[in-house]
């Protein structure tokens, strides 16, 4: 399984289902789908640090079955923010996270607000600079790019001082 592009959801008795494009299929996300889970972990260690040291004390607990851990890692990250089934955007799109507003209960008074949920991103570059110049790191021309992102070619465009 080749995980580009993958919607998530949260259904009403508690699980974390998706969906792979190109798959119609849903399924239950569990701990075998390690493809998944280490995709999220290396965006989390790469984009989102303070989300990933937090999750990781958060589920301390659980660190002796390391299996076990990175998919709670994972499981408690996608749920926080990718819990709304939507045709709209992909929540995983070659990579880049696409942060959704998830209904919770404890918006508003959960420590974990603006770390874990709706997670802050590390980055020199603006969030349009920045998804431009992953596109360009993955291999995409101009063209593709400024199609993908819904932008001029000239838009697209980024001019890196070195």
């Amino acid at each position: 399984m080749e995980t580009k592009r993958v919607e998530f959801w949260n259904t009403p008795e508690g699980k974390v289902h998706y969906r792979v494009s190109g798959d119609e299929k849903e399924k239950e996300f569990t701990i075998e789908d390690r493809e998944i889970i280490d995709v999220v972990i290396r965006s989390l260690e790469q984009f989102f640090p303070d989300a990933l040291e937090r999750l990781q004390s958060n589920n301390v607990q659980s660190k002796p079955n390391y299996s076990f851990y990175r998919y709670r890692i994972a499981d408690d990250f996608i749920r926080c923010n990718f819990g709304q089934r939507d045709n709209l955007h992909y929540d995983i799109d070659n990579g880049m996270f696409s942060i959704e507003e998830v209904v919770c209960p404890r918006r508003g008074v959960c420590r974990d607000e603006g770390v874990i949920c709706k997670p802050e991103l590390r980055s020199i570059l603006g969030r349009e600079e920045f998804k431009v110049a992953f596109a360009y790191t993955k291999g995409f021309e101009t063209e593709e790019i400024a199609d993908r992102l819904g932008k001029s070619v000239k838009l697209s465009r980024i001019n890196f001082v070195l």
